[in-house]
């Protein structure tokens, strides 16, 4: 009897351990899939390209050469608001590449996945799945003591033999109105106790499944 209490509670600490381990396993694993995928990406694509659009002088615009002033405002950085109203301005196009670390490269990446999960799923009750995780939780199958187990098991047993005997009267009842004529007021009582015995078995089923999912300890 000690030796199966032994075995029984090494089995269940067996349980635990490796349903731990495999949530471990599977989150390191997506850990290493999303670092080697960021870090290839940051290999190939860690150059932001930012187009930039100016206004500025021609080298042989006449304004540049006879404009000293301008030209010398040129030199020092500060002739656009000259250049805004000058002749020859122009529009002036350039390219920024800015090298992105691996750091700003993960939190746009992350932005990115979570901006696309978000346009995905936010139909669908995004908003309710933290409830429904924690529900699911906190509703989750736990062990129990194995006499409580009995315990249950008999009480649905029981409860399960109630509703046997009852819906064999609810049969009788049925085939005793094929034979006759009944009233509406009958066929409705009729209907409801049916109903009524269709959810109660439909509550016992449920609540057997969730005793039976919980496993016994000692």
């Amino acid at each position: 009897m000690g030796e199966t209490t032994k075995k029984k509670r090494d089995e269940q600490k067996g349980c635990w351990s490796s349903q731990i381990c495999e949530g471990v396993k599977w989150a390191i694993g997506f850990l290493g899939v999303f670092s080697l995928v960021l870090i290839l990406m940051w290999a190939f694509l860690h150059q932001a390209d930012l187009p930039v659009t100016y206004r500025g002088f021609a080298w042989n615009s006449p304004d540049l050469r006879v404009h000293h002033s301008i030209t010398e405002n040129i030199k020092d950085g500060t002739s656009f608001g000259y250049c805004v109203t000058a002749e020859g301005c122009g529009k002036k196009h350039l390219t920024l590449h800015v090298q992105v670390t691996i750091g700003v490269f993960l939190m746009a990446m992350l932005s990115f996945l979570g901006w696309f999960l978000f346009c995905v799923f936010a139909g669908i009750g995004l908003v309710a799945l933290p409830i429904d995780l924690f529900n699911s939780w906190k509703h989750r199958p736990k062990p129990i003591p194995l006499d409580k187990y009995a315990e249950e098991k008999r009480k649905i047993g029981q409860r399960a033999a109630m509703l046997r005997e009852a819906g064999n009267e609810i049969r009788k009842d049925e085939l005793n109105a094929l034979g006759r004529k009944t009233s509406r007021k009958e066929k409705r009582e009729l209907t409801e106790t049916f109903h009524r015995f269709e959810n109660v078995l439909f509550l016992c089923s449920k609540k057997k499944k969730k005793k039976t999912t919980k496993q016994p300890c000692t």
